[in-house]
């Protein structure tokens, strides 16, 4: 825990991971029989690896999305008390926005934090480049038209991720082309010497942890079939 992958070496009987402590500063190895690495690919591409051109052609094959969320704390449920509105989604055509999610729990809770926009994309490169209190003002301006006099009223305090700008994340999730799922996807898969790769991006289910868990799943099978 709190440190960063700085390298990975494969050898005949076992993998050395390189870490540094986030804290100290100070570098160690990590050793083990296999390394089923989950590290998203836009992140293990900058890691300094031993695995052969192919494989680091094929890791290239995946683009990521630039995701940016917002959550917005009200300080009372207004769309339940006043709406009678339980749960879902409101679709508007505000540049950015995409959706707003209102929460399927603690229905008649005292308070109650909605998603104020989920953009993808351009939209959601240009919102990431703005700061939080803008962010919050933006997402605050757009719900006041679909819950006039109730929206801004309420609002207390947000919360924004824009994954693309995350050190280790760089992208919401992994995008592939069908020639890159033909191509680059298989020789991922198979992984390479002692590595295998888990996560969203090896899986058909992208962008899901439904698909993390069963890539994962499937390598810890492939493990256990070497073995």
């Amino acid at each position: 825990y709190n440190t960063e992958v700085v390298s990975l070496r494969n050898h005949s009987d076992r993998v050395e991971v390189g870490v540094k402590d986030l804290k100290t500063g100070a570098t160690s190895i990590v050793k083990g029989d296999f390394c089923l690495c989950t590290l998203p690919l836009s992140v293990l591409r900058q890691v300094d690896s031993d695995f052969s051109p192919k494989f680091k052609a094929a890791m290239q094959g995946a683009a990521y999305a630039p995701v940016c969320k917002i959550g917005l704390q009200m300080g009372r449920r207004f769309w339940e008390e006043d709406d009678g509105i339980y749960g879902g989604h409101v679709f508007t055509d505000t540049k950015g926005i995409n959706l707003i999610s209102l929460p399927s729990s603690n229905w008649q809770g005292k308070k109650g934090t909605l998603l104020g926009f989920y953009s993808f994309a351009g939209d959601a490169a240009e919102l990431s480049a703005l700061s939080l209190k803008e962010r919050a003002a933006y997402a605050v301006a757009a719900g006041e038209k679909i819950f006039p006099g109730q929206y801004r009223k309420n609002f207390e305090s947000a919360f924004s991720v824009a994954w693309h700008r995350v050190k280790y994340n760089l992208g919401g999730w992994a995008e592939w082309s069908e020639e890159a799922r033909e191509k680059a996807y298989p020789i991922l898969v198979e992984g390479e010497q002692r590595t295998l790769l888990a996560g969203e991006h090896m899986s058909y289910l992208g962008g899901w942890q439904a698909g993390a868990i069963e890539s994962s799943w499937q390598q810890m099978a492939r493990i256990h079939q070497r073995l």
